[in-house]
């Protein structure tokens, strides 16, 4: 299995291990094999290094010939297998390919699975701006000397935002892992709520370091697309930015009695 392709997993299988959510059953089960396979493999040769010596003498003493004894045979092919380097990564990158496949015929139900802990968290988030009022997360002088209950209001909201996080990564890992999604950083903020145009465009969502606090302080209201909405959210911001910029003509507007558009000056 290549380091992509590790990494990749290990953020899906991150993503429900933080959560505490378990994985649909296919999935799972598939995970378990390809950690199973990846163990063995990588436990081939691993006898005492003297062992083969104590086969063939005890094969001699027993005036046998020792290439033809059972327990030296095995000990020569394990030695054989051990000392194939790219075989630990052969028997994985098999098993991993049955996860990716598994991923891609499970997609839906996997990012429905993360749904409840994102929802959640969205939750927290909403209950916590109301408190906080719109002030970054990271603003924690500001927003501690606002007293009462608002230090543990702050901690919530910051679980909260590593909560989304850690889920937007693993579902990052699995659109990548099956090939469903390319995500890129600019539109990071589509994959945890849906933005229109202008919010897109008047919150500089396209930002990398816009994150689920930007996202609520926006409006917006948070939601974990399936990899069809997210291609369709996508697909929404890129052709807004495709069509002419206009601003409103406000003389042409008064005498009209209705508003009128007129192409942006460059």
């Amino acid at each position: 299995m290549n380091i992509t392709d590790r990494t990749v997993i290990t953020q899906i299988i991150t993503a429900f291990e933080s959560t505490g959510i378990k994985p649909p059953k296919p999935l799972a089960e598939a995970l378990a094999r390809a950690s199973r396979l990846d163990n063995a493999a990588r436990s081939l040769g691993a006898s005492d290094a003297g062992a083969l010596g104590v086969a063939v003498t005890a094969a001699l003493d027993d005036s046998r010939d020792p290439a033809a004894d059972p327990e030296v045979q095995r000990l020569m092919t394990a030695r054989q297998l051990a000392a194939n380097y790219n075989l630990v990564d052969q028997v994985t990158g098999a098993a991993n390919e049955q996860v990716r496949e598994v991923c891609h015929a499970h997609a839906d139900p996997i990012v429905r699975a993360w749904r409840k802990p994102f929802d959640q968290a969205a939750a927290t988030l909403t209950a916590a701006r109301s408190r906080i009022g719109s002030v970054p997360l990271d603003d924690s002088a500001t927003i501690l000397r606002q007293g009462g209950d608002v230090a543990s209001v702050w901690a919530s909201a910051r679980d909260a935002v590593a909560t989304i996080d850690t889920i937007a990564a693993g579902w990052s890992a699995l659109g990548s892992f099956t090939r469903l999604v390319q995500p890129t950083t600019r539109h990071r903020m589509l994959r945890i709520a849906e933005v229109s145009y202008d919010q897109w465009t008047e919150h500089r969502l396209a930002d990398a370091k816009a994150d689920p606090w930007t996202a609520v302080l926006a409006g917006l209201t948070l939601s974990l697309p399936t990899f069809a909405q997210h291609r369709a959210r996508v697909a929404a911001i890129e052709q807004a930015e495709r069509e002419p910029v206009t601003v409103i003509d406000t003389e042409r507007s008064s005498v009209a009695g209705r508003e009128i558009r007129v192409p942006a000056p460059h």
